[in-house]
């Protein structure tokens, strides 16, 4: 029987962890990344606009990556779910080599998914951004790649952040019911450090094609940047999967193998996201013209 306050203090803890994860992880960004907190803002605090519509802008910003977010997650849940069906039906012992590749699935799936949120938030923020400019209201001084990629890391962290909000509720039940161990307080620890960053990270990945100049580039280059964090996501979840399920490693050296490779993965995506936002104006550049700003 678990204890009612203590099932309280892990449900608030659930909570309020993903709040901390997001907000850390979004401050650590803006510092590493200047340009976002410098420019990105400008998309919808537009110079030239009502004060009033400006803040009403700002506010909305994060509850529309939100509603973006739950649409993408409810999409990914179905997706999976009928990739698990479909796993069912040819191995209905759901052995672990089918547990494994359920867990991979949610790599094209989430991603693709999250890719398409950010593609929608991207359109709909540019389509306000070329309204201010013929109303002369917005410096038109932009670097559109790395504009997608902040779109995209945002939009990913708004569903690591749904994300980690469920899983943990989950996890704080096995600690609840199991008791204290490395089994159970690892999944914690990791989503709470780590969960929000990560689905930022892949997202920034994938979108760092949204941005380029003609549409061969955004093609090619989508499919480049998507197919890496699918990858990278898939072998994520795969990993681990692998050693507790396969190898039969649930202990201690299990999850800190799992730790290890995950990490490296990590750090792999990080190289990946600042080659692709160092050289965003390498490939398939905008015309000079499109970064003179626009006097009010």
């Amino acid at each position: 029987m678990v204890n009612p306050l203590l099932g309280t203090l892990y449900g608030v803890l659930a909570a309020i962890l993903p709040v901390i994860s997001l907000t850390v992880w979004t401050l650590i960004f803006t510092l590493f990344f200047p340009y976002s907190r410098r420019e990105f803002g400008k998309v919808v605090l537009f110079r030239g606009a009502d004060r009033t519509l400006r803040y009403i802008m700002l506010g909305m910003t994060p509850i529309f990556f939100l509603a973006a977010s739950i649409v993408s997650a409810g999409l990914s849940i179905m997706l999976e779910a009928f990739f698990m069906v479909f796993i069912f039906i040819f191995d209905s012992s759901m052995s672990p080599a089918s547990q494994v590749l359920s867990l991979m699935s949610a790599g094209p799936i989430e991603e693709t998914m999250k890719l398409l949120t950010a593609g929608l938030i991207y359109m709909t923020i540019y389509l306000i951004w070329r309204k201010a400019r013929r109303n002369r209201q917005l410096e038109v001084k932009r670097d559109r790649v790395k504009d997608g990629m902040i779109i995209g890391c945002f939009a990913g962290a708004a569903f690591g952040f749904l994300e980690s909000i469920l899983y943990l509720f989950s996890n704080f039940t096995a600690l609840a019911l199991q008791g204290p161990s490395f089994g159970s307080i690892d999944p914690i620890l990791w989503r709470f450090v780590l969960g929000v960053m990560v689905h930022a990270l892949y997202t920034g990945i994938a979108s760092a094609g949204l941005g380029r100049r003609t549409i061969p580039m955004k093609v090619i280059a989508t499919a480049v940047f998507l197919t890496a964090s699918v990858v990278l996501h898939a072998l994520n979840n795969g990993i681990q999967g692998y050693i507790v399920l396969v190898l039969e490693m649930d202990n201690t050296t299990g999850w800190l193998i799992s730790d290890i490779l995950q990490t490296f993965l990590i750090l792999i995506g990080i190289a990946l996201f600042i080659l692709a936002w160092k050289t965003s104006d390498k490939f398939s550049p905008w015309p000079q013209n499109d970064f003179i700003p626009v006097n009010s």
